[in-house]
């Protein structure tokens, strides 16, 4: 596969991309799982990593089996908190947790956004339909249609799956909605908003890739002027 020339702008990238076939997009697509797979064997400190969500981004955490999505905790996602001592109490006693993230809004106890949750090539190809509905009259190039969608999408994950059932996706964050959740939104996407969580990164799933980010969520105005 030819890789795509140095010092790529958005656009040069884009027609780079609409270049290639199915089967190049393939073995992108597994080259970048095989590099979340060695990175996982980067040293990274979740309890540390669970502090920066709470204190920077002032989104609730709690703590998951490591490489799984149950809670650690007897009330799961009503657990989360904000609290640097409780959250360091819960990474020292399970050091390898995963972190879990309520979603909706904040006064339901969730971090403030909704998610969209894409698995494998059925739901990335849902969400590219879901995307180019919305698009200007005469578009026909579909999967790499420039429409941002119904969703204004703030940030966006890389999620590995479990290497059996759910293929690799991505969660889309869009701000809360006051909706609950919705499994089987359409083919390959879920949806959590009230009561639901995420897995977020740098936790890795049970097939060894790390959840990571794609679009970093902003931090809030107040954390921006103080650093």
């Amino acid at each position: 596969m030819t890789p795509p020339p140095e010092g790529l702008d958005g656009e040069a990238l884009h027609a780079h991309m609409t270049t290639l076939d199915d089967q190049q997009l393939s073995d992108l697509i597994a080259a970048v799982d095989a590099a979340e797979v060695i990175s996982k064997a980067k040293t990274i400190d979740m309890g540390a990593s669970a502090r920066w969500y709470a204190t920077k981004l002032a989104w609730p955490v709690f703590p998951l089996k490591p490489r799984g999505k149950k809670p650690l905790t007897a009330h799961g996602f009503k657990d989360a908190t904000t609290d640097p001592e409780r959250i360091a109490s819960w990474w020292q006693q399970w050091p390898d947790a995963n972190i879990g993230i309520p979603t909706g809004a904040t006064d339901t106890g969730g971090c403030g956004y909704d998610v969209v949750d894409t698995a494998g090539r059925p739901g990335l190809a849902a969400w590219a339909a879901i995307k180019h509905a919305t698009c200007r009259a005469g578009c026909c190039d579909e999967v790499f249609c420039p429409a941002p969608g119904p969703f204004d999408v703030r940030a966006m994950s890389f999620t590995p799956g479990d290497g059996v059932d759910r293929a690799p996706g991505r969660h889309l964050f869009i701000p809360a909605t006051g909706k609950g959740n919705a499994a089987g939104l359409t083919v390959g996407i879920d949806y959590r908003g009230v009561g639901g969580f995420v897995v977020a990164a740098p936790s890795v799933g049970i097939s060894g890739a790390r959840y990571s980010w794609l679009t970093w969520p902003a931090l809030p105005q107040a954390v921006e002027v103080a650093a």
